[in-house]
């Protein structure tokens, strides 16, 4: 990495000879050779509905944890709609570090 460590959002790896992976088809893989380009696909076209859902659970913890009222089924359905809403705006492009 380069540039200002304090400032980087990014965590150095423990090793920086670690090998990076990336399962993509060879068509993908051509095209990121060619145009020396990720392709980030929208989060809501991968085919997978809970695709940056958060778990039921996770509104309780954070209820109990912050000592904040419970999410009432309304604040749920809204808060499920704006998650379906953001899909359309998230962008995702995964890798993988790891030996193996």
């Amino acid at each position: 990495m380069t540039g200002d460590k304090s400032r980087s959002v990014f965590r150095e790896p423990d090793n920086l000879n670690v090998r990076i992976w990336r399962y993509i088809d060879f068509t993908k893989f051509v095209s990121l050779l060619d145009l020396k380009a990720l392709y980030f696909p929208r989060s809501d076209l991968l085919g997978d509905p809970f695709e940056g859902a958060m778990p039921r659970d996770n509104f309780r913890f954070y209820s109990l944890m912050y000592g904040t009222p419970p999410m009432t089924p309304e604040g749920l359905q809204e808060i499920s709609q704006l998650r379906r809403e953001l899909r359309k705006r998230v962008y995702i492009n995964c890798w993988h570090m790891n030996e193996r």
